[in-house]
């Protein structure tokens, strides 16, 4: 019942696209699916939509329970703080499943409209690229780019799960 509620927000985050991306797998679809998944304590659904530190910590079934049990959102007192964190060109394309050569970073911070307490705050990198490896990608205007994908890298909710030994190496640091 607890991520019912953040799911109704965030469908309608990720409907309406407000930030206007312009492209599916977008920062608000990326953090709908994941908390969509966590509800429905669907470990697959999750594992397709984040990477690094959150898909380390999170992304098995005891902590996709975690996050079920310990999100608890009042739809009607939440609001978004949405912020680009990094913007940068990658000299050489990075193969995320497909060959990026740009990519950003932004922070999502789910906020209490009353009492200006922070619920959650989420790290989302968004890759740019294409299936061909080409010099000519190089630099090119992120819109030109045919696959656009985000990954949810980071779930920092107040009492988080601690960071594991085995995750450290994936650690999302700001």
């Amino acid at each position: 019942m607890k991520l019912v509620l953040c799911l109704i927000i965030l469908s309608l985050v990720a409907a309406c696209d407000p930030y206007k991306f312009g492209f599916k797998r977008n920062p608000a679809y990326v953090l709908y699916t994941a908390f969509k998944a966590a509800e429905e304590k669907d470990v697959t659904k999750f594992l397709g939509v984040t990477g690094k530190e959150a898909l380390c910590l999170y992304g098995n079934d005891q902590g996709v329970s975690f996050l079920q049990q310990t999100l608890t959102i009042d739809e009607k007192n939440i609001e978004f703080n949405n912020s680009r964190l990094d913007a940068k060109y990658h000299k050489l394309p990075a193969y995320v499943g497909f060959w990026s050569y740009y990519n950003e970073r932004y922070k999502i911070e789910v906020i209490n409209k009353l009492t200006k307490e922070k619920i959650v705050s989420v790290v989302v990198d968004c890759d740019y690229g294409s299936e061909d490896k080409d010099p000519k990608f190089v630099n090119l205007s992120p819109k030109k780019f045919k696959k656009r994908e985000c990954r949810l890298v980071k779930i920092a909710p107040p009492q988080g799960l601690p960071m594991t030994e085995r995750c450290d190496s994936l650690k999302v640091v700001l």
